[in-house]
């Protein structure tokens, strides 16, 4: 399974927009900048994470053989990110990492077992895993 890191004009106008807020190519331009720092942890890092949740998990099997990861400055109803399109709001780079992690466990478990937990006991189900690749990380 691969990574990419998406800078997109256009989805940051449309998460914006939903959000009734103006975006420019100026702000596009500045978060290309912000996410440099993201992006040198996400290169040094993915592949250990990728390692670490197929352990954790016990799967191999990812929804998907590539997933890319699209930055934006704005977010729906104040999360951190989404795993569909996987989604991260730009932060700190570690805490980014970190949020990373835990979107890329839900791609990795299967999804109607997902919707079948309901999200309370799925998301606890994800934060019990995302502490324990976060502790063997060593970010």
């Amino acid at each position: 399974m691969k990574t990419q890191i998406r800078h997109s004009y256009i989805y940051n106008v449309v998460m914006s927009k939903k959000l009734g807020l103006d975006y420019s190519l100026k702000k596009f331009n500045n978060l290309k900048k912000k996410a440099k720092a993201f992006e040198k942890l996400h290169n040094k890092y993915v592949k250990e994470i990728i390692k670490l949740i197929e352990k954790h998990t016990k799967r191999k099997k990812w929804n998907g053989d590539f997933i890319p990861i699209y930055l934006t400055e704005t977010i729906i109803d104040n999360y951190s990110g989404f795993s569909d399109p996987l989604t991260l709001k730009i932060r700190e780079p570690k805490k980014m990492l970190h949020t990373l992690v835990h979107e890329l466990i839900h791609n990795n478990l299967d999804a109607s077992k997902q919707i079948k937990l309901g999200t309370d006991k799925n998301e606890e189900l994800v934060s019990e895993i995302t502490k324990k690749v976060w502790k063997e990380l060593k970010v």
